[in-house]
């Protein structure tokens, strides 16, 4: 019988654009693990009630008996992930929630070359239309973007978690090596959060999404990935049949996807603020973190 009123055993934190809808994916084929669905949670997140819930996606207004309905099993391990865990500007907030309601939970989090990490995320936004068609640099210019840019801060994202959770209770994985090495690297995870280390599957040797093979939609698309339709499918379909249906519906209304070619005084802003972040990751960690560059 599953065990009804769960907690959480380990949480996904971040960040945004490292692999984290891969990784859901692979931690959900372990016979000892159960994995929310949907993915995103985003239970710590938002207001206390719905009317002044803000940012609308949070969840924290539901309550924890909600939240605990995610997790009703008899497997040992049982977790989500959800990346705006280390989001801003709610995330010392966040911290404080999951330090009350989870103090014991284990906390995994996904890091990736910082600019990098940026300009994915801008293509994502632009490929499902949740921006309009735009450079990378005037997204990136754009006060509202601070937001976006805040989640390649690695070092400000551990240093809040530290101010209330042990070093043990936190493993850093580099998205190169889930790439580059990701049986080892699911081992590390699987044995952080208390299953059998050993377990594979021919399932692994896939990443769940890969952004060269989507579409990038013209205003026209991005009109029609706005629409009621698509929105209500992706509440719906897995994510794989989901990106699918995109494709179909953008095939006569697709454009170039964008470069990410950044002016040099901004270039070199980013790149100095992200060489700090990294710095900081590394000493809070004690970690080399190679693929995060200098």
């Amino acid at each position: 019988m599953p065990i009804a009123d769960r907690n959480p055993t380990f949480l996904v934190i971040g960040s945004m654009k490292c692999g984290t809808t891969s990784l859901h994916h692979y931690l959900s084929l372990h016979p000892d693990i159960r994995m929310s669905w949907p993915k995103e949670l985003n239970f710590f997140v938002g207001g206390d009630c719905r009317v002044s819930n803000d940012p609308p996606w949070g969840n924290w207004w539901r309550g924890l008996d909600w939240y605990r309905r995610h997790f009703a099993t008899e497997r040992r391990a049982c977790g989500e992930v959800s990346p705006a865990y280390v989001g801003a500007p709610w995330g010392r907030l966040v911290v404080e929630r999951i330090h009350q309601v989870l103090p014991a939970v284990r906390l995994v989090m996904l890091v990736r070359e910082p600019l990098e990490r940026l300009g994915s995320d801008f293509l994502m936004r632009h490929r499902t239309g949740k921006i309009p068609p735009m450079s990378f640099a005037d997204y990136v210019a754009d006060v509202r973007s601070e937001t976006v840019v805040a989640y390649s801060c690695y070092g400000t994202q551990i240093a809040r978690f530290l101010e209330r959770f042990p070093r043990d209770a936190l493993l850093i994985v580099e998205s190169a090596e889930l790439d580059r090495d990701r049986g080892n690297a699911l081992a590390r995870i699987f044995s952080f959060i208390g299953v059998d280390p050993s377990f594979r599957s021919a399932a692994f040797a896939r990443r769940l999404f890969e952004s060269r093979r989507s579409r990038y939609p013209s205003r026209a698309g991005v009109r029609i990935l706005r629409s009621a339709l698509v929105r209500a499918a992706e509440r719906v379909l897995p994510f794989t049949a989901h990106e699918a249906l995109k494709n179909v519906l953008l095939c006569p209304f697709s454009a170039p996807p964008p470069d990410l070619v950044l002016p040099p005084s901004l270039d070199r802003a980013l790149r100095e603020r992200f060489r700090d972040e990294v710095a900081l990751a590394r000493t809070l960690t004690g970690l080399p973190l190679p693929s995060l560059g200098e």
